[in-house]
């Protein structure tokens, strides 16, 4: 008995050696004063972010918390995104992968960069597919762009693609049957 109450009293230090030491390297500076290693950060009430740092920029894996609960996986290289993942109690929502950054044009509009991107059923079944434009408010945002968005049921099978024009007041949607031939193309004008 006196054995595993020392043995308990000698793990029970060791972890608290441990959990210390982990703690005294979270959160620290560079010799600049940047940012540098694992952050965990309050962003808002409720949210609990884990960064990794490299001299003030984002690198590697990311994760963020909404009560405990996982709401996204991101990955970042020098401090821009690679790719992410949203998530909803547990079910994959959304992702975006195949970041390309530089000065895009589209007719008029003007892009910092552009992604692929994926919408999921519940049922974990690809329900929207997609390449976005986006400016520094990211792919998520109202002033994203995507010209071709393909949609599917909850079987995977592409029932309809919605095609837009830059302005948004010009779109087609072809519609699809369960063998992939077109059964019917709509040009609609909005106003």
């Amino acid at each position: 008995m006196n054995y595993l109450i020392k043995t308990l009293l000698v793990v029970t230090c060791i972890l608290q050696t441990t959990t210390l030491y982990a703690q005294s390297i979270l959160n620290q500076y560079d010799e600049q004063g940047n940012k540098h290693g694992q952050w965990i950060e309050d962003d808002i009430v409720g949210r609990k972010s884990i960064y990794n740092y490299n001299h003030d920029k984002k690198e590697g894996l990311s994760y963020v918390y909404d009560y405990g609960n996982l709401s996204y996986v991101g990955e970042y290289d020098d401090d821009k995104h690679v790719s992410y993942s949203c998530f909803d109690r547990g079910v994959l929502m959304y992702d975006f992968y195949d970041f390309e950054y530089g000065d895009i044009q589209i007719d008029h509009l003007r892009f910092i960069g552009k992604c692929k991107g994926r919408a999921y059923h519940p049922n974990g079944v690809i329900k929207q597919q997609f390449i976005t434009y986006f400016d520094e408010g990211g792919p998520e945002m109202d002033t994203a762009f995507s010209p071709e968005i393909s949609y599917y049921d909850e079987s995977g099978y592409l029932y309809k693609v919605e095609y837009y024009a830059t302005d948004y007041l010009l779109s087609a949607v072809w519609h699809y049957d369960k063998s992939g031939n077109i059964t019917k193309k709509e040009l609609e004008e909005r106003h």
